[in-house]
């Protein structure tokens, strides 16, 4: 384990960040588990309707707010695919979105 995240005291800030604080409990929720959560709650979508990636990492964890990145880069990993669509206000999502994203299905 990296010594930064043994010894919080060497952590520049006071308090170490939540991702700091999931990593220190171990390994945790891991790409595949995230493409599995995704595909099943888009499954779960009437058409024409959309989730907010953050219900999703709501459902893996309760501490759900470090989930979001890795969810947010495997949603866009998955839209490329043709798997899932992935859009920002009503319309699809570039290759980096900044902000709010929607998932549905295609």
């Amino acid at each position: 384990m990296p010594a930064l995240l043994e010894d919080p005291a060497r952590c520049r800030h006071a308090q170490p960040s939540r991702h700091l604080r999931a990593l220190r409990r171990g390994p945790g929720v891991n790409d595949d588990d995230l493409r599995g959560a995704i595909l099943a709650r888009v499954a779960g979508l009437r058409a024409g309707t959309s989730l907010c990636p953050s219900q999703v990492a709501r459902d893996l964890a309760e501490d759900w707010r470090p989930l979001m990145t890795p969810l947010r880069r495997v949603a866009l990993e998955m839209a490329g695919q043709g798997r899932i669509a992935v859009t920002q206000k009503g319309r699809p999502a570039g290759p980096d979105p900044r902000g709010p994203i929607r998932l549905g299905r295609v």
